[in-house]
C-alpha cells in the first residue's frame, strides 16, 4: 500500500481516525502537526506567533516531503492542501481521503476554544467559515471524499478501510 493521507478541516477527526486505521492495519501513523512540533521542539501556536503562517506552511511542506514512504497513515494539517505542490505530492505518493464535515457549525463548536489551533482561536467564526469554504475545492482535488457528519471516528475509520479494500489499495 502506498501512503494514506487524511485531509480535511481542523477538528474533523483526522488524527483519531488515522490512529484507528494505523492500528487496524498494523502500520505506522504520523500526525504532521505533531511531527513538526517534535522536529522544531516548538508548539504550533508558538510557531505561528514567531514565524507566521507562511513560515509554518513552509515547515509543513518540508515535513510532508520527508514522509515519502509506503505503508503509512498520515494525518495532515488542515491547511496543507492550500499549496498545489503538496496536493501533487500526495496524489503521486498515495491515496488521499478527504474527511468532510458538512456542518460547519458543529465543526466550529469543536475548535473555537482550542488554543492549540491558532487559526480558529484568533479569528471570528465568519473568518473561519470563509477559510473552510475557500479550502473545499483544494480538499476535493484528487481525493476521495467521505462525509463524517453524525459518524463516530470508529465508523469513519471502518468506512475508510472498506473503501480501501474495495478500490484494492489494501
Amino acid at each position: 500500500m502506498k501512503a494514506l493521507y487524511l485531509t480535511g478541516f481542523m477538528g474533523v477527526g483526522k488524527t483519531t481516525v488515522g490512529q484507528l486505521i494505523s492500528h487496524k492495519l498494523n502500520i505506522p501513523f504520523i500526525d504532521l502537526d505533531q511531527q513538526i512540533e517534535r522536529t522544531t521542539n516548538t508548539s504550533i501556536p508558538t510557531l505561528f506567533s514567531t514565524i507566521g503562517e507562511n513560515g509554518f506552511r513552509k515547515l509543513e511542506t518540508e515535513e510532508l516531503f520527508r514522509t515519502q514512504k509506503n505503508n503509512i497513515v498520515i494525518a495532515t494539517g488542515g491547511g496543507i492542501v492550500e499549496k498545489q505542490a503538496n496536493r501533487e505530492f500526495m496524489k503521486k505518493n498515495g491515496t488521499i481521503i478527504y474527511l468532510h464535515h458538512s456542518s460547519f457549525e458543529k465543526l466550529y463548536k469543536r475548535i473555537k476554544e482550542d488554543q492549540n489551533r491558532p487559526i480558529s482561536y484568533s479569528k471570528t467564526a465568519q473568518d473561519v467559515e470563509k477559510l473552510y469554504h475557500s479550502r473545499l475545492p483544494y480538499y476535493k482535488d484528487g481525493s476521495i471524499t467521505l462525509d463524517t457528519k453524525d459518524k463516530s471516528e470508529i465508523q469513519v475509520s471502518e468506512e475508510i478501510l472498506k473503501l480501501l479494500t474495495k478500490i484494492a489499495v489494501i
